[in-house]
């Protein structure tokens, strides 16, 4: 779809369009509004559909409150992502020094990890 914009002399015609004006340059000029309005319409849809991964929805609060939610749910994710990291290091370490004990102390070590477990 080709879109076609008014220039300042265009839109000050159309602004100064009166009330005897020929009917035909009203429709015209109305016609070319009407374009560029949906053109704007549908190049904002995309933006927003690229912008929150999702397209034919629509926003939900608006464009720039939708995108804001996003970012604020990606910061959130990954603040969630670097301290399960974290946690996971942890119980990995954790579990590397139970092997060490069994290899090292045999069945003495499978004994002190069950009283450490509580088992």
């Amino acid at each position: 779809m080709k879109t076609t914009w008014l220039d300042a002399d265009e839109t000050k015609t159309v602004l100064e369009l009166k009330v005897n004006a020929d009917p035909t340059e009203v429709a015209r000029a109305m016609e070319i509004l009407k374009n560029d309005y949906h053109d704007a319409c549908k190049l904002i849809a995309q933006m927003h559909g690229a912008a929150v991964g999702k397209f034919g929805d629509g926003p939900k609060r608006g464009i720039v409150e939708d995108v804001e939610d996003l970012r604020t749910e990606l910061i959130g994710l990954q603040e969630e992502n670097a301290e399960l990291k974290k946690q996971l290091v942890q119980a990995l370490r954790h579990v590397s020094s139970l092997q060490d004990t069994i290899t090292f102390e045999g069945a003495a070590g499978i004994a002190s990890i069950k009283k450490r477990l509580g088992s």
